[in-house]
């Protein structure tokens, strides 16, 4: 046996043993894997302590040092080392000879073949123009906030930035709507969303959540449509999340008795286990006051649950009779509307936690939606009927007050509301029902007249489950039951 023979099959065996066992007195060839790839762990207490695995936070920690102008290339994984002694003959296959630099060239060392496959792979790049297989140039810290940056650093910068209101009068009519693409695109959900928002001061930050227990924020300009973050929760499958109004915070809530508050700044995520003095094993929907003073909960037997904004703690209970479907706060968070399974109404002043004004909604059996704005306010019913009212009955109401009745009922749909929301100027509303497909319609409230151009029948809503427009209205998001969060640009309202 020749003693090339016997070396090549000692450094085999050595491979081999580091395959098993790690480097043993020797750092090349297979290293240790390092803390690159990290997760968020917490324990029972929510808070970010050592423990089980509760929270898993894909967001990259690998971020530049201070001062640096680039970021580093990662070093090749693995080189074969049998490439130094293995020799190829590029006249053995016709496929080969491209290879050949010279004419007549034959025999060619594994590292030199290795090295000329990759120039050809190159050039047949540039000539199909494959940019999606090139590795991204090095950038600096200052160009890379530009793309997709870490939310630590990212979504402070969204979340401190302004919009504003290019509108004049809305039209009624024809609805001038463009198709987008998918806002999630870059992080398609794998179940129904079932809440998507934008944040009210920054309109290109986008949270989506839904039953598969994930929370995703996007950097939604209609182009791109950047992923931040996503952060899994094991023990909460999502039913309702939403940005708090005067804080850089997420709540998010769902069929269990507890809720978790996620801090958009820190990253930090806190569980608030129960409600003081409350047994009700779910907590699923909810609403904050815009002025976040409250964020209020539908409880068991008529019982709407008010909690401290601030500490997240009890302050009051306010009761229906019946039982509780929906909730809608007034625009300065001065008055809150509820309404439940017996089809009344009741208005509650929270300045002092009591109802001045209760009316039955007119023709509804069962109350399933609610949306209160500062000119009107709108019902929705299990049959699918909206109807519109004055928000002048915000007032109080003085005994022997005539039940108020619609300024209009829209009878578009025919089975159970389950989205109702205005545009930030009241000039649009929009409501859904999940149990039909493309179930949804937008109308042009000044003249009470529902929009005839959009959707169409080509329009690809399938089960709508969440809609929301941004804050200026320049665009309107639909989730649905497929995961994806359909974008539409509002050209009304200009850019966003």
């Amino acid at each position: 046996m020749s003693e090339v023979t016997t070396e090549r099959e000692a450094l085999e065996e050595q491979r081999l043993a580091n395959d098993l066992f790690g480097n043993v007195g020797d750092n090349s060839g297979f290293g240790v894997p390092g803390d690159a790839d990290t997760e968020l762990q917490a324990g029972e207490d929510s808070t970010l302590a050592t423990g089980s695995v509760l929270f898993l936070d894909d967001r990259d920690t690998a971020v530049a040092p201070t001062g640096s102008a680039t970021k580093k290339r990662p070093a090749p994984v693995w080189e074969d080392e049998d490439d130094a002694t293995v020799e190829v003959d590029l006249t053995s296959q016709n496929r080969m000879k491209k290879l050949q630099k010279v004419e007549g060239e034959t025999i060619i060392s594994g590292k030199e073949y290795s090295a000329r496959l990759r120039e050809q792979h190159k050039k047949m790049q540039a000539a199909a123009g494959q940019k999606w297989a090139e590795m991204p140039d090095e950038k600096s810290d200052e160009e890379e906030d530009d793309d997709v940056a870490d939310p630590l650093r990212r979504t402070g910068a969204i979340v401190d930035e302004d919009s504003s209101d290019l509108s004049g009068p809305l039209a009624s009519g024809v609805l001038k709507i463009e198709r987008l693409k998918d806002a999630n695109k870059n992080g398609v959900s794998k179940a129904t969303i079932s809440s998507v928002r934008f944040h009210r001061e920054k309109t290109q930050l986008m949270m989506t959540a839904g039953l598969d227990k994930t929370l995703r924020l996007f950097s939604v300009d209609g182009e791109h449509n950047h992923k931040i973050q996503s952060v899994f929760i094991r023990d909460l499958p999502i039913v309702s999340g939403e940005f708090f109004p005067t804080r850089n915070e997420i709540i998010l809530a769902g069929r269990r008795p507890f809720f978790y508050v996620y801090d958009l700044v820190s990253g930090n995520i806190v569980k608030v286990p129960k409600i003081l003095g409350r047994k009700e094993k779910s907590f699923e929907r909810f609403v904050a006051s815009p002025n976040g003073d409250y964020l209020a909960f539908q409880g068991n037997d008529g019982y709407i649950v008010l909690l401290s904004g601030k500490t997240k703690q009890w302050v009051a209970n306010l009761k229906m009779n019946g039982s509780v479907r929906s909730l809608s706060f007034s625009p300065d968070g001065n008055f809150l509307l509820s309404s439940g399974g017996d089809g009344e109404v009741y208005t509650w002043d929270m300045r002092t936690l009591r109802c001045f004004n209760r009316h039955k909604d007119e023709g509804c059996v069962h109350s399933t939606a609610l949306a209160a704005g500062t000119r009107y306010y709108a019902c929705g019913s299990n049959d699918g009927v909206v109807n519109l009212y004055d928000s002048k009955s915000y007032g109080r109401a003085a005994p022997g007050t005539p039940t108020p009745s619609p300024t209009k009922s829209f009878m578009s749909l025919t089975t159970r509301l389950d989205c109702l929301k205005f545009s930030h100027d009241e000039n649009m509303m929009v409501y859904s029902s999940m149990m039909q497909k493309d179930a949804l319609k937008i109308c042009h409230v000044p003249s009470q007249t529902v929009f005839s151009n959009w959707p169409t029948s080509q329009t690809p809503l399938h089960y709508v489950s969440s809609v929301d427009f941004t804050a200026n209205s320049g665009m309107l998001a639909i989730g649905n039951d497929r995961g994806k969060v359909l974008l539409y640009r509002l050209q009304h309202y200009g850019e966003v």
